[in-house]
Order: structure tokens, then C-alpha cells, then sequence
């Protein structure tokens, strides 16, 4: 759905639809309260609720406002499955897998990917992979990676998937619980703030993103935004 106000439209109902528009999406966007204290996490695999035939579906709004100030919003339901077992993990869509995870005693690693070329799907392994999760959490938990780019075709490009930021510099810090309403429920979640940069040295990150987890259920929440950008993912249903 794209909403934007022309001369046809009477300023005062446009002034108000852009408001409820804002408040809608302020509202998706922000559904948590404040973060509170940050208690220990004593394995956060059990955060990315790996479980085998998991099926998590999203409601996915995208908002964006252009240099006329005209608000953007779109809205789409997004499906992922979890496969795998022990300490091997696959996040697809119905289509096909997408990343590969691997559990290690002290990481959560993304070891590889699935590009899209077109054919029969082959995962792709990266030689350092980026970590997704530290498996012990403390309060001051952080670090930091790499997502190589996604080859769709013949291009690699930059790519957002679930939690994978391909093509970006990232850092990860753990910030605590907070509750968070969502569509599927309302649950005391683990947060993370995530910084993306263009290179390894970039002092400005070009996105930010705030991760939201459940243990047992998995991802709950992402709030993604770059520029004029951003994207939310809001958890439906999962069984």
C-alpha cells in the first residue's frame, strides 16, 4: 500500500491520514517498553528457537518517505522454516534454504548460505563466518563481523535476510529484557542493537537494527533502518 497526498486531496483529511499512518507504523516500530537490567543469558541458542519444522511467519511493514515528504507504507506476510538438528541449523523461506547455522561450544556461527543462480540450490561456505549469537550472555556481551555479500544471479549484492546483513560490517551488543507486544503475543524478550557499516573502518554506521528474542520461540521482533528506510518484522504465529 502506497499512501501519498496530491492537490486532489483535502489538506485537512491528508493531514490527518499521514498522522495515523505515522502513529501506526510508531506504534509497530516501538511496541516494546524501555529496556530494563540485563540478566545473564545462560545459552542463547535457546533464543533462535531451533527447532526442527518450525515454521515462523511475520508481518512485514515497509515504510519510507521520499523527498516530497510523502509517507510509503507496505505491508506483506513473510514465512521462514527452521530445519536441522544437534548443532546443525537451516533458516529458509517455503521456496528454499537460505542460511546455515552451526552451534559451537562458545558461537552461534552463520557457516554458509544458499544464493539464488538460478539452479538446483548449493550452499555456499564462508571462510570466516560472522557470529550470530555468543552462546553465554552477560550484561556487557558485544562483538562484531562480517556478512560477505549475497550472490543473486551474476551480482553480489547487498542483502537483508531474517537476521543476516549481507554485505555489512556489523557490531552486536547485547541490551537486556523488555516486553513486546506483537501480533502473536506478548513476551519478555531479550534485545540486541545492531550497528551495519558500508567498510571495517566506517565511523557512521549506514544502518541500525534492534533484535528481539524469546527463548523457545525465537526472533519476535526486527526493526531495521537505513536512511529513509525501514523495515519491521512482527511475529504472527510460530509452531
Amino acid at each position: 500500500m502506497n499512501t501519498q497526498c496530491d492537490q486532489r486531496t483535502p489538506r485537512i483529511f491528508c493531514l490527518l491520514l499521514l498522522g495515523l499512518i505515522a502513529l501506526a507504523v510508531a506504534i509497530s516500530c516501538d511496541g516494546g517498553s524501555d529496556v530494563s537490567d540485563s540478566p545473564d543469558v545462560d545459552d542463547s541458542a535457546n533464543l533462535l528457537g531451533l527447532t526442527n519444522n518450525c515454521t515462523l511467519v511475520y508481518l512485514r511493514t515497509d515504510s519510507i518517505r521520499d523527498s516530497l515528504f510523502n509517507l510509503h507504507v507496505s505491508t506483506a506476510q513473510d514465512t521462514f522454516i527452521i530445519t536441522g538438528g544437534q548443532d546443525d541449523w537451516v533458516i529458509g523461506t517455503t521456496a528454499q534454504p537460505v542460511v546455515s547455522l552451526k552451534i559451537s561450544d562458545h558461537w552461534v556461527i552463520q557457516n554458509g548460505y544458499w544464493p539464488q543462480l538460478g539452479g538446483a540450490p548449493e550452499i555456499v561456505y564462508f571462510p570466516v563466518p560472522p557470529m550470530m549469537m555468543i552462546r553465554h550472555l552477560t550484561s556487557d556481551a558485544a562483538w562484531d563481523g562480517y556478512f560477505p555479500l549475497y550472490r543473486l544471479g551474476s551480482e553480489e549484492v547487498q542483502h537483508l535476510f531474517f537476521t543476516s546483513y549481507f554485505g555489512f560490517h556489523f557490531s552486536k551488543s547485547y541490551s537486556g529484557l523488555t516486553q513486546l507486544s506483537v501480533p502473536a503475543g506478548v513476551f519478555n524478550a531479550s534485545a540486541f542493537q545492531v550497528r551495519l557499516f558500508q567498510s571495517y573502518d566506517a565511523i557512521e554506521p549506514a544502518a541500525t537494527a534492534h533484535e528481539y528474542y524469546v527463548p523457545d520461540v525465537g526472533l519476535v521482533q526486527l526493526s531495521f533502518q537505513a536512511g529513509a528506510f525501514k523495515r519491521v518484522l512482527s511475529l504472527v504465529s510460530y509452531n
